[in-house]
């Protein structure tokens, strides 16, 4: 005989079939992020997730180094808070570290301002007509042969509806792309992020493979005229070509650089000389190099025997 199932076994199952149990685990990891950082996460603020790796934006190349360093004892202390092994990489970079900091530290949110009673009373209210006009529409019929999970997505569906009837009508904005409610006088900010995001990748995507570009050629080849956004792409480049670098070059001195590598720590140097001179290595002197790259930097590379040019 068939033995009909708590709704909670179902719900799980559901969840665990759409990947939604192991999704919603990970963006815990934005609330228990100050936990777990303390006073560090001043200047590390989780930005987004990408499956299993976590992006982090930080005040500065030093942090983006320093907590690079720290990576593996921060998600070995991130998967024991969400128990289990959820995060499986970090990316820490200066990237939107501004507009991060610039959304908590200026934050008014619009919603604060909400009175709860009202909000409240507002969600009650003609409730029992809206679950009727729903389900007229079908919205429940796939939920009919189990009844509580049916309220339960009844009960979620028209909250969540009068919730969107709310935020209208106090001027709130719903985005025509996305759909996202968001504060009145701004734009999306979901959008905003996004075209973020693509801005900086495609300019990430030139400087790779012309870092000698000026900003003006840099701003035409890739559509973005925003120069804090060049110039973080360039912090960002910068640092990684820097610590990778430095990282060969120590190998090399050691003895313990492969020869197949030699070649790619070389031009990860002349790429560094183009990004900071936005001229051809060819084009650079002996001089020239030392001042791009520091006394420190230009000694060690000389030390390691390496060819630039």
């Amino acid at each position: 005989m068939f033995e009909p199932e708590n709704v909670n076994s179902v719900l799980e199952k559901v969840m665990a079939d759409m990947d939604l149990l192991t999704k919603a685990r990970r963006i815990q990891v934005f609330y228990i992020w100050p936990k777990i950082m303390g006073d560090i996460s001043v200047n590390a603020k989780p930005r987004r997730l990408d499956g299993d790796v976590l992006h982090v934006s930080v005040s500065s190349s030093t942090w983006a180094h320093e907590l690079t360093m720290m990576k593996k004892d921060i998600i070995e202390k991130i998967n024991t808070a969400l128990e289990g092994p959820y995060i499986k990489d970090i990316h820490f970079s200066e990237h939107l570290w501004d507009v991060s900091a610039a959304q908590g530290a200026g934050k008014t949110c619009h919603e604060h301002q909400i009175d709860p009673e009202e909000y409240r009373e507002f969600i009650g209210k003609n409730r029992g007509i809206e679950e009727k006009e729903l389900a007229a529409q079908g919205a429940f019929i796939p939920l009919q042969e189990d009844p509580d999970l049916s309220l339960t997505f009844q009960k979620f569906t028209v909250t969540m509806i009068k919730r969107q009837k709310y935020l209208l009508e106090k001027g709130y904005k719903q985005c025509p792309v996305c759909g996202y409610i968001y504060e009145p006088e701004k734009v999306c900010p979901h959008c905003r992020t996004a075209k973020e995001y693509r801005d900086h990748q495609r300019i990430i995507a030139t400087l790779e493979t012309h870092p000698e570009m000026s900003d003006t050629s840099l701003s035409l080849a890739t559509g973005v005229r925003d120069r804090s956004e060049l110039a973080r792409a360039r912090q960002e480049l910068d640092s990684r070509w820097h610590d990778a670098a430095l990282n060969g070059i120590f190998k090399a001195i050691s003895g313990n650089l492969p020869k197949d590598e030699r070649k790619a720590l070389e031009d990860c140097i002349a790429n560094l000389l183009a990004l900071r001179t936005n001229k051809h290595v060819a084009k650079l002197t002996e001089k020239d190099i030392e001042n791009a790259l520091g006394k420190r930097f230009f000694s060690l590379m000389n030390k390691a025997k390496l060819k630039v040019k």
